[in-house]
């Protein structure tokens, strides 16, 4: 069936998974250069794109076009047996690729 995981939840799983990578691994967090991650039943997306949100709060302004480009949209990865959660993720991809603020 489809579920969905609100995003209060969502919020929690991804700042607590941020707080693991830093405090037991060693890591920055999320944002750390050797960190990938794959959602492999991306849904709407809100698992990634609470992920992209967290990290990109820790990213200077002026470097989050170059971090998206080289980090964001090469590190992370969905997978979905819906075209349409394919349609929905390249769409939150394309606008997060499209933040300049």
């Amino acid at each position: 069936g489809v579920y969905y995981t609100p995003i209060p939840v969502v919020h929690f799983i991804v700042t607590s998974i941020d707080n693991i990578l830093r405090n037991d691994f060693n890591k920055t967090g999320l944002d750390d250069e050797g960190i990938t991650a794959l959602d492999f039943s991306t849904g709407t997306g809100t698992f990634l794109l609470e992920t992209f949100k967290i990290i990109l709060d820790k990213v200077d302004k002026d470097l989050r076009p170059h971090f998206i480009r080289d980090r964001l949209l090469t590190n992370f990865f969905m997978l979905d047996n819906s075209s349409s959660s394919c349609f929905i993720f390249f769409s939150i991809t394309r606008s997060i690729a499209s933040f300049q603020t």
